[in-house]
Parts: C-alpha cells; sequence; structure tokens
C-alpha cells in the first residue's frame, strides 16, 4: 500500500463545510503534515463507533488517528475529538478503533482533530470512500501557536466560502466577540486589560476555549469546557480551570463561578418532547456554593493558585467537584 504526504491548514474547528483544496493559509505557511499510512476495504466489524448519514448515494469510510506530537515524534494514546465537514463528530482513542460514517458525500472532507494538551487542527482531508484508512496526524502542543482561535477563524471562513473575505471577517469579529464575553462572564476578566499570548478555541458540540497571558504583573492560563447539553442531549459536563500568581484573579473567578453552582431541584422539565418529571436532589447546592467561595476548589503550588471545578449534570441531578487534571494540560 502507498503512503501519501499532504500539507494540511492550521485552523479553527468551526469549520461546517468546504476548504476541499486548501493546503495552506495564504498569509499562514504553517502546515501540519499528515500520512495516510493503509487503507483497507470498509468492515464495519472494525468500527468503534459509527455515525449514520441519509445522503443519497453516500459512502462509508473510517478513520483510525495515529496521532504523533510534532516536536517529539512521541505517539498520543489518549481519546482524541474528530469532526467531519457535515459537523458529525466523534470521541475516539488514538491508535485503537476505526470511527466510522455511513451515507456521506461522495467528496472530500474538511476534518477536524485535538486532543488534550495538543493545539486544534483542521485541514482538507479527502476522504477514502468505501475504505477504513489509519492516517497520521501530527499536533502541536497547546499555547505553543499564539492566538490561534482569533488568527484562524478569518482564514478559515474565507477557504470555506469561496474568498468571501467580508462574511470572513464578520465570523472572526463573531468569534472574538464569544471569545472575550467568556472571559468576563465567567471569569471576572476584562478583556481590555489583558495581554493574551494564547487563545485557542473549538467552537463545535462539546467545544472549549483556552487562554493564558497577562494582566498587569499577573500571568494566567484559564480553561472553559461546555458540555453536550449546549446544543443537546440529556447530559452535561461544564469544566473551568484558572491558574494564576494573582490572589485578585482567583477571587474574581470564585465571585463568577461560585453563585452560578446550579441544582436542577425542580418538580419538572418542559422541553420539545413533553414534560419530564424530575427526581429532587438532596438539596447541597447552596453548601457547595458556599464550599467554592472559601477555597474548596483552590489549590497552591508554589507562587500560583489554581481553581479548578467540573460541574456534571443531567435531568435528574447535578454534582460539583474538583478538577483532578492540570489546568495547563487541557
Amino acid at each position: 500500500m502507498k503512503t501519501y504526504l499532504v500539507p494540511a491548514v492550521i485552523a479553527l474547528t468551526l469549520l461546517s463545510a468546504g476548504c476541499q483544496n486548501a493546503t495552506q493559509t495564504p498569509d499562514n505557511n504553517e502546515t501540519i503534515p499528515y500520512a495516510i499510512l493503509s487503507t483497507q476495504p470498509y468492515n464495519n466489524s472494525l468500527c468503534g463507533g459509527t455515525g449514520f448519514h441519509y445522503e443519497e448515494g453516500g459512502v462509508k469510510t473510517g478513520l483510525r488517528l495515529i496521532i504523533k506530537d510534532a516536536e517529539t515524534q512521541e505517539n498520543f494514546t489518549g481519546r482524541a475529538k474528530v469532526t467531519l465537514s457535515d459537523s458529525s463528530q466523534g470521541s475516539i482513542f488514538a491508535g485503537e478503533s476505526y470511527s466510522c460514517d455511513e451515507g456521506l458525500r461522495p467528496q472530500s472532507e474538511v476534518l477536524s482533530v485535538y486532543a488534550q494538551g495538543y493545539s486544534p487542527a483542521v485541514f482538507a482531508f479527502p476522504i477514502t470512500e468505501n475504505q477504513l484508512a489509519d492516517v497520521e496526524v501530527s499536533l502541536q502542543k497547546s499555547c505553543t501557536q499564539g492566538l490561534t482561535c482569533l488568527k484562524d477563524t478569518e482564514e478559515s471562513m474565507r477557504l470555506e466560502l469561496a474568498g468571501n473575505k467580508t462574511e470572513a471577517q464578520i465570523a472572526r469579529e463573531n468569534t472574538k466577540q464569544y471569545f472575550e464575553n467568556i472571559l468576563l462572564e465567567n471569569f471576572g476578566i476584562n478583556p481590555a486589560e489583558i495581554q493574551l499570548t494564547c487563545a485557542e478555541c473549538d467552537m463545535g458540540r462539546g467545544g472549549y476555549i483556552k487562554a493564558a497571558g497577562t494582566i498587569g504583573n499577573a500571568t494566567f492560563t484559564l480553561y472553559r469546557r461546555t458540555g453536550w447539553c449546549r446544543t443537546g442531549g440529556g447530559d452535561c459536563g461544564n469544566t473551568i480551570c484558572l491558574t494564576t500568581n494573582s490572589d485578585e484573579l482567583i477571587q474574581k473567578a470564585e465571585n463568577k463561578i461560585c453563585p452560578n453552582i446550579y441544582s436542577l431541584n425542580q418538580t419538572e422539565v418542559n422541553t420539545e418532547e413533553g414534560v419530564y418529571t424530575v427526581v429532587p436532589v438532596s438539596d447541597t447546592t447552596n453548601q457547595t456554593r458556599v464550599n467554592c467561595l472559601t477555597g474548596a476548589y483552590t489549590t497552591t503550588n508554589g507562587d500560583t493558585k489554581t481553581l479548578a471545578l467540573i460541574q456534571e449534570a443531567n435531568r435528574y441531578n447535578s454534582a460539583v467537584k474538583p478538577l483532578t487534571a492540570n489546568c495547563i494540560e487541557q
């Protein structure tokens, strides 16, 4: 079997279609190489998960990712998120089973990939029709590529919209506004007062933002992930993480985050599908808020403090707990 080396565009995982012929951005010569290592006839029994589409004359395809650290060339063995151009997504373990789709349009798809500790990447990937493909992708370490969330949005949309610069600029501004709103509303950080050195994001389902920079003499790294509930589904997971050498920034974040910890202590919930009866959970929400405000979710390491928590909820319960993962490596 042949191996094909193809350059891929660094971009934002915001695209929903297009970019089929892109190899690199005109204003940014950075490329991320990927290689199709091998292919074999499509066999659904080898798929770890399958997304079903209903395109007439659609094709079947499967992907197994081998992710390498672009600097060290070491293999990444954790969970990775993969998104196709029609917004179908899968969360798979790199190097294990195939992530498959059936009924796709028989044409090239934009594929986005990101994994914990790495910057997101989007590139034009010609799907292997009715085949399973092993694909090697090199990813850059998180927050080593600068303001990728902002600088790549405009170029990504320009590629998608066949050169429509006006719409691409509007998309960039909308993303910038959304990003800044999260900084202010979730962390109490005024975007006008900070100097960013890193800005990453995935605006897709279950997406996230990550930022690092300075405000005065203080340094910070923050991470905010919104779970599946944002765009549908019954389960949610909201992760918030801030590491800084400033007690003031920690306090601002606590003042924003802690009062908003919620509980689903209701007797019924109205949804598009009807009215669901909800079993009330024990009312620990107020105590959880108090614990949050008194530093139960903050840890100290040398000169820095980290506020880190994950809130899990569904229709029947809500739980807040400390986040054990390293904030900086998210």
